[in-house]
Parts: C-alpha cells; sequence; structure tokens
C-alpha cells in the first residue's frame, strides 16, 4: 500500500491558456468537412498559434495576409495556404483567441560586421500596417493573445542570435508603438503582449561550434568576450568546462533590446519545449531554467509563452515503436507540471494534425484521436483550474510525482476537486493501493477511468489506437482507499469531486497562501497584486498599480481599490468590486457580474463578460459593458458609451446618458447614419415617470444598442460612427 503525502501544493493554477494548439497555414482547412475542428474540439482547445512554425517564415506574408497559395521553397511547386481571413472567421465564430506569429527572415539586410552577422531591415510601414489591420478587424473581430516575433530564428529564421536580436528589438519597438497608439488600445488590446524568442545555440546561430578550435571552455569564452564585447566571467562555464552557450546567445538578444531602449516593450519570451522522454528529464526543463537564468535577471514578473511543445518525433533517442503511444502520454503530463512549476503563462500543443510520431489525432483528414491526443482531452478537461501537488519528498529532484514499483503517481489540488493520474512505467504494469487518507477524509462523488490501447496492440507504439475505459467507482474506490490494476503503460484518471481536505492538507494550502481570503495592500511604488481563490480585499495604495483579482473557476468575489496614481485592475473570475479611486485607471471586469467604479480622473472602464454595473463617476470615462446585458452611469463629466456592435455585446442601459454635458455613444462596428433608428416608450421603475426611454437600435440586424433611461427628454442623442459624430435625433 502507498500512503500519498502532501509537500506542497504549487502557486501556479492551469488555465485555459496552457491548453492551446497550433494551427498550420499550409495543412490545415475550415469549413464544411474540416477535420481540424473536429480535432480541435475533440481536445478542448479554445486559442490557436498561426500560421504554425516555420510555415511562418517560409510562406507567410503580411503585405498578403489572405493568400491562398505561395511559392514552395523549392522554387518550384505551390502550396495551398489558409488566409488569415478565413482563419479570424473561424475564430470570430466560435470566440476563440490567437497569437500571430510575424516572419523575420525577410527583415534581414545583405550588410554585416565584422564579425559576418547582417543588420536588421525592417519594413517598418508593413508591419505597422499589418497590426493596425488586425486590430481595426479587418480580417475579423477576434481576440489576440499576442504577437510573436519570428519562429525559430536559429533555424527557419535563418539568422544568428545577433541578427535576430537586432531585427527583434526594432519589429518589438514597432508592434508595441502601433498597440499603444491605436485608438482601441485601452479599451480593446491592452492585453496582447508582444513576444521574443529565447536565445539558442543551434544552427545557423552554433556557438558552440564555432568556438570549438578555439581551446577549453576558458579560451572560448575569452574569446567570445572579445568578439562580442562581453566581459562575462566562468559563472558561464559548467563545473565539466563547457561554456554555457544558450545562456549567451540570450544575453546577445537582451543586449541589442538594452542598446535599442526596447527592453520595456517586451512582454514575454517564447520557447519550444520538445522533452526526449523519461530517460532524459532535464529537455523538460532546459529552456524554461535558461529564460529565468538570462531574461528574468532583466524583466519581473516575467511571461514565459510555449509556443510549441510535446515529446519529441525527431530524437533519434526514441523509437517510434518502444517510446511513443502511452508512454508518450506520460510525458506529456510531466511536461504540464513544468509548467506550473515555472509558472508559464500559454502553451501551444504541437501537433494537432500531422504525419508525426507525436500528433495528437493522425494526418489532416482524420478525427480519432491518438493515444496521446486523448490523454492532452483529460488533462484540458479535468486540470483547469488545479495545481500539482509535490507528493516527491526528496528535494533535490524537480519532479513532484512520487514513484513507487510500477507506477508514477501525480496529484493535482483546487478546492472543488482532487485529481490523480498514475501512470504504470513498465511492460509488466502495476498493481497497487493508494491510501488517500492524508489528504482527504471525505467526498461527494468518484470518477475513474482508464486510457490503454485497444486489445492486441502495442501500447507503446505510435500507430496504436486509443482506449478509454471508465470503471465503476465501487470497484477502484472506497473510504479513501483507491485500488487499481494497469496493464501495460495504463494510465488511470481518477477525479474526486467536493472533498473534505484535512486540516494538516488545509494548513498546508493556507501556509502557500492559496485559496485563503487575502488582503494585501500597497505602497507608495508601483505595485503588482494577486489575488487567490479567496474573497480577496486588494489595495493599492500611491502609484500605478497592477491589481488582479484571481484567475481560476474557483475564485469568488474580491474588492480592489486603485488609491492614487493610474491603476490597471482586473477583476478575473468571480463578482467582483473593483473601484479606481484617484488618477486615470483602466479597470476590467473579467468573468463575472462585476461592480466597476471609476471614482475621479478619467478612466476607461470595461465589463467583458455577463451583466456588469459600470459607474463612471467623476471625469470624462470611457464605459464598455463588453458581452452581456449592462447597466452604466458616466457620473460627472462628459463620458463615451461603447458597443462593439455585435449580438454578444448585448443591450446596455444607461443611466445618465446626456449630450449637452458631452456624453458620447461609440459604435465599434463599420456602419452608416441611416443604419440607426431611435425608438421611444416608457418602461415601468426605469427612470422618472411619464418620461419615455430611448432605445437606439442597429438597423440591419434590429439590436437594441443601448437604452437611455429618461432619453425621451433629450433634444439629442450624439453617436460616433468610424469616427464622425451624428446627432439621432436630426
Amino acid at each position: 500500500m502507498v500512503v500519498l503525502y502532501a509537500n506542497s501544493v504549487s502557486s501556479t493554477p492551469y488555465t485555459q491558456d496552457v491548453f492551446g494548439g497550433n494551427i498550420l497555414g499550409t495543412r490545415d482547412t475550415l469549413g464544411e468537412g474540416s477535420s481540424f475542428e473536429t480535432v480541435a474540439e475533440r481536445l478542448n482547445i479554445t486559442s490557436f498559434r498561426y500560421p504554425g512554425g516555420s510555415i511562418s517564415e517560409h510562406y507567410f506574408d503580411i503585405t498578403d495576409p489572405n493568400a491562398t497559395s505561395a511559392t514552395h521553397t523549392n522554387g518550384e511547386d505551390t502550396v495551398n495556404l489558409l488566409p488569415l481571413g478565413d482563419f479570424f472567421g473561424y475564430l470570430e465564430e466560435n470566440r476563440y483567441a490567437a497569437s500571430i506569429v510575424i516572419p523575420t527572415r525577410s527583415y534581414i539586410s545583405e550588410a554585416n560586421d565584422a564579425q559576418g552577422n547582417r543588420f536588421a531591415a525592417v519594413d517598418e510601414d508593413a508591419l505597422r500596417g499589418f497590426v493596425n489591420d488586425v486590430l481595426d478587424g479587418v480580417y475579423g473581430l477576434v481576440s489576440i493573445d499576442a504577437f510573436e516575433i519570428g519562429n525559430e530564428y536559429w533555424n527557419s529564421g535563418g539568422m544568428t542570435s545577433l541578427e535576430y536580436g537586432r531585427v527583434a528589438a526594432e519589429m518589438c519597438a514597432i508592434i508595441h508603438d502601433a498597440l499603444i497608439n491605436h485608438p482601441g488600445y485601452e479599451a480593446l488590446f491592452a492585453t496582447p503582449r508582444v513576444l521574443v524568442q529565447m536565445g539558442a545555440d543551434y544552427g545557423f546561430a552554433d556557438l558552440g561550434t564555432h568556438y570549438a578550435d578555439v581551446g577549453d571552455g576558458a579560451a572560448q569564452l575569452a574569446a567570445f568576450n572579445a568578439d562580442y564585447g562581453f566581459s562575462f566571467g566562468e559563472e558561464y562555464i559548467y563545473g565539466s568546462g563547457k561554456v554555457k552557450w544558450s545562456l549567451l546567445a540570450n544575453e546577445i538578444i537582451i543586449r541589442e533590446f538594452e542598446n535599442s531602449a526596447s527592453l520595456d516593450n517586451v512582454d514575454g519570451v517564447v520557447a519550444h519545449v520538445y522533452s526526449r522522454g523519461a530517460e532524459l528529464p532535464n529537455s523538460r526543463y532546459f529552456s524554461v531554467r535558461t529564460i529565468d537564468s538570462s531574461w528574468g535577471n532583466y524583466i519581473d514578473d516575467l511571461f514565459v509563452h510555449i509556443t510549441e511543445w510535446n515529446q519529441s518525433a525527431s530524437t533519434r533517442a526514441l523509437d517510434h515503436e518502444d517510446d511513443f503511444g502511452l508512454i508518450q502520454a506520460h510525458e506529456m503530463l510531466n511536461i504540464l507540471e513544468v509548467f506550473s512549476d515555472y509558472e508559464v503563462g500559454c502553451a501551444r500543443v504541437w501537433p494537432l494534425q500531422q504525419n508525426t510520431a507525436n500528433d495528437l489525432s493522425g494526418d489532416v483528414g482524420q478525427t480519432e484521436l491518438t493515444v496521446p491526443g486523448q490523454m492532452f482531452a483529460l488533462m484540458s478537461e479535468h486540470l483547469i483550474g488545479t495545481r500539482p501537488i509535490q507528493l516527491n519528498s526528496d528535494t533535490r529532484q524537480l519532479e513532484d510525482e512520487i514513484s513507487v514499483d510500477g507506477a508514477d503517481i501525480h496529484a493535482f489540488y483546487a478546492v472543488d476537486r482532487l485529481v490523480l493520474f498514475v501512470a504504470s512505467t513498465s511492460e509488466s504494469g502495476a498493481d497497487l493501493t493508494l491510501n488517500l487518507r492524508r489528504l482527504i477524509t471525505d467526498e461527494v462523488e468518484v470518477s475513474v477511468a482508464i486510457l490503454g490501447v485497444q486489445d492486441g496492440q502495442n501500447p507503446t507504439d505510435t500507430s496504436s489506437a486509443a482506449e478509454l475505459v471508465n470503471v465503476a467507482s465501487d470497484n477502484a474506490y472506497r473510504n479513501q482507499y483507491l485500488s487499481l490494476n494497469l496493464d501495460s503503460y495504463e494510465i488511470a484518471l481518477v477525479e474526486i469531486r467536493d472533498p473534505t481536505y484535512t486540516a494538516a492538507f488545509n494548513n498546508l494550502v493556507a501556509d502557500n497562501n492559496i485559496d485563503a481570503d487575502r488582503t494585501l495592500e500597497g505602497t507608495h511604488r508601483n505595485d503588482s497584486l494577486y489575488g487567490g481563490d479567496g474573497h480577496d480585499t486588494l489595495f493599492g495604495g500611491d502609484g500605478d498599480d497592477f491589481i488582479f483579482g484571481g484567475e481560476t473557476n474557483a475564485d469568488v468575489a474580491d474588492v480592489a481599490y486603485g488609491g492614487g496614481g493610474n491603476d490597471r485592475i482586473d477583476g478575473g473570475r468571480g463578482n467582483d468590486e473593483l473601484r479606481g479611486d484617484g488618477g486615470a485607471d483602466t479597470i476590467i471586469g473579467g468573468f463575472g457580474s462585476d461592480t466597476l467604479i471609476g471614482g475621479a480622473g478619467d478612466d476607461i472602464l470595461t465589463g467583458q463578460a455577463w451583466s456588469d454595473l459600470i459607474i463612471g463617476d467623476g471625469g470624462s470615462d470611457f464605459l464598455n459593458g463588453g458581452f452581456g446585458y449592462d447597466r452604466l452611469h458616466g457620473g460627472e463629466g462628459g463620458d463615451y458609451f461603447f458597443h462593439l456592435g455585435v449580438r454578444e455585446h448585448g443591450s446596455d442601459w444607461i443611466q445618465d446618458y446626456d449630450a449637452a454635458e458631452g456624453d458620447v455613444l461609440i459604435f465599434g462596428g463599420n456602419a452608416t447614419r441611416d443604419q440607426f433608428q431611435v425608438n421611444f416608450t416608457e418602461t415601468a421603475n426605469a427612470g422618472l415617470s411619464g418620461v419615455r426611454e430611448a432605445f437606439v437600435i442597429y438597423r440591419p440586424t434590429g439590436q437594441i444598442l443601448w437604452a437611455l433611461v429618461d432619453g425621451g427628454a433629450l433634444d439629442e442623442i450624439s453617436i460616433l460612427i468610424d469616427g464622425e459624430a451624428n446627432n439621432l435625433l436630426v
């Protein structure tokens, strides 16, 4: 019998953002009969990286993003492309999000320096125009997670680290400037991140090979310092005597950002994680640890974005018949735990559809999930909102799971559930009983499922078909004891819903400050305050603060006060009360029925999802109800009331609209004056008795955009359409 003990609980919960995927612009198709759409739905993926990896560098043209074909890299053949507009249409229809890879290889000149490194030749007009077109909705109105600068500069990008640093620093500054100067930045586009690739010692950027003939590690480092103008010491040499070339590659890129004063424009750093299996666990950690040891020294609260990840299908260390199937499925869980341990913000799995050993559904046209595809679907369905529990008591190891004879046991905590994955690690399988009484004392419901392969098939072969079998919980679980009999490399999923955690475990959670009600107070400086899943009270104090209520589905109502300064407040999940207080604040309600109060100053208030109450209070405020039916009150001063122009935005009730005080309605879509009409009727208990409300209607859809309380007494209703003011009563 194995008794499970918890040693700690991760502070970083899994969100939907780490369960994104890649769409490949030369392979995947959308629309009627699309296998990609079916697979994405089965995998529970709602955010996508477009147009993929090397495809981005070789075929994606930001001056013609709707191209349907391109010339193959061989110069003769033609490849089909998925137009950006078609991709955005798919996102818009399903309310999905995207990150966009912007190619870099065409932005390098032929001129070079004394070391042979070429200089940047960025087409600013083309780049700025593309970003503005994306933000303006030219290709569709979608949520943009990030703009990613290039793909694997050392490979498909065809650059050295110095060359990429030069190009990326310039591109980053242009994209950042386009974002912050867009008219809809604060209300709609404050969240897209500008992402830069981490440095690498491979391919075109292979430093180690370049200096291999110089001498020992110390001599190689000295030669590198002389060539690049650095003065790095022995801290950049491993105990083995080899140079830490990957760290130096990142330092080269970072210096280019410093030299061009662009480092502050970097919102996050990109890595690709392709594990080489359980025998080489460091391959799971190497990239994120390298980022932490380089970029982490320059940027506080660094956002890490893993835009490709999986078990590698290209390494000779893994055999397609012996190291994939259920072994790959287990390895994907191991990688996912690394993401929580290193606070990875977003991840995009690779590939959904392709003819590789590690794909999640086979090639284009196939819709049945492979074994690792089924594992990904289980993780995305059951782990969002949970945090890994460190069962391993050996502090010398990085792994969270506990290994017993023939099996690895992984555990994940959330307030409303305890999730276990138990993976057989041997060909002979595993027969074991787990004692959970050190973690829980009671539960409401238990479900058990076992992921294996179909009868007679090889459990470690990439081509074997997945089989998911539900097990009667009475046969496997009783009184906090779990009994499992697993065949070769099978993986059991156990979800215990509404558990009663032990006092010791709750104390561990409290010690880690997870889920408890928090009261956090900022200082006179620019602070960042993060709530958890409890009822949090957050005081920003003076300074320009960032306040975040909580990000998991378990988060409940929070109260946040910005205080002095120009603050940014995001309620996250739960029904929150968010107050800007003094300064020009930006407040986002997030998911929940929230109350937003701007306070003094010119504030930007966005309800985002569900039905919210938004009060501008003093100043000239921008009020955007977001999706749902919202109540808006501008308060003193001329205020702006924004409607996106789509049905999901709902109908917003404005309680104090008065054009005479400078209030203006803003329509976010493309329209003309004659497409609007105003109807008048009195609504009981809405406003003054005997005064009708004014209903502003968008004729093409018949949707009521705004209801103006007591609007029948107005002489003017001013609306801004495509930047032009119109009086709807004339």
